[in-house]
């Protein structure tokens, strides 16, 4: 039997036609599976004792993308403790329809936090994002990866504007008691000024965090993770605030009222402008300013570049942090008593 070309021809429109319908359902398909999936877990922290609402709800971007965009999200909490709600005028992401394995949410615009601890005054948070994204990477259905990269952060404080001129952060789920965690932060001007100024030009750090991640930043979920065990191993921390450098690696914890605990060994320059700022403040006194820059000198020395070198344990435990055997000053717990 022959074939004629147009008898081919024809049969090639209608497979492709085929193919065209196909895809636009499966498009159409998981356009609406996608915001059934919105709205179930709108329902499901509902059902958890959270408020979820958003003004409009859209999917688009046929064919090559589906993206949501959600006007006018908030996310908010009420317990006894502490009471919190997030909103911003927009949010957007999008994935590719063949492989959702990479989601991309676009993070630019404004945020805005209100919070209120017991029955305290109700403070506010409004960041504006110059440029901001980040992208979950997915293994069967659970975020695995998430990225962030963020430039020009504006954030009103209750204290004050926070800047951040650029911000970098990753987590990586290894396992299921084991997250690693990286941030990368550069000009970074703080709203009050802090002991050494308002100016920390750059700091970093790379961590893995062991044992059951908290699901929530509240003190019963830190202190479940801390008494089973959990632990923060800096494999590598490093600060540039004026003339102070840091650059530490060790082991973090919690004790039982949250306060920090630690064993890490240290390099430090610039640890004699930092107690003379906390004198200055009033966190330490003067005699005990002086008597400890003379006791660091002499375990100090100078580096190539002439400044003097601190290599040293940093130890923090029953909420006092320790520089090798001298006390500095004290630790207050993560979150209020």
């Amino acid at each position: 039997m022959r074939y004629r070309p147009a008898h081919v021809l024809a049969a090639m429109i209608v497979a492709l036609l085929a193919a065209v319908v196909g895809y636009t359902a499966y498009w159409f398909v998981a356009a609406a599976a996608l915001r059934d999936g919105i709205e179930a877990w709108a329902a499901g922290r509902r059902a958890e004792g959270y408020t979820v609402g958003y003004d409009a709800l859209a999917v688009s971007g046929f064919p090559a993308r589906l993206a949501v965009e959600i006007a006018a999200p908030r996310v908010g909490r009420s317990d006894e403790r502490l009471a919190w709600t997030w909103s911003a005028d927009r949010l957007a992401a999008a994935a590719r329809p063949w492989a959702f394995d990479e989601i991309t949410v676009t993070l630019s615009g404004t945020h805005r936090v209100r919070y209120r601890r017991g029955g305290g005054e109700e403070r506010a948070i409004t960041a504006d994002i110059e440029f901001g994204v980040a992208r979950v990477h997915l293994t069967a259905g659970a975020a695995r990866r998430v990225t962030v990269a963020m430039t020009g952060i504006v954030a009103a404080t209750p204290g004050g504007t926070l800047r951040i001129a650029r911000l970098d952060a990753a987590g990586e789920r290894e396992s299921e008691s084991s997250l690693r965690v990286n941030v990368d932060v550069q000009g970074v001007t703080l709203p009050s000024g802090g002991v050494l100024g308002p100016e920390i030009s750059a700091a970093s750090a790379a961590a893995t965090v062991l044992g059951a991640v908290p699901q929530a930043l509240s003190r019963a979920a830190l202190l479940a993770w801390s008494r089973g065990g959990g632990i923060v191993e800096l494999e590598a921390l490093s600060i540039r605030w004026d003339g102070l450098g840091v650059h530490a690696a060790g082991t973090l914890a919690l004790d039982d009222r949250l306060r920090p605990q630690a064993a890490l060994a240290a390099e430090i320059t610039g640890y004699a402008a930092v107690l003379e700022a906390l004198a200055q403040a009033g966190a330490m006194k003067a005699r005990d300013a002086a008597f400890a820059t003379t006791f660091l000198n002499l375990m100090a020395k100078t580096g190539a570049d002439g400044e003097r070198l601190l290599s040293v344990p940093l130890t923090a435990q029953d909420g006092m942090l320790f520089v090798g055997p001298l006390p500095l000053v004290k630790l207050a717990p993560i979150l209020p008593e």
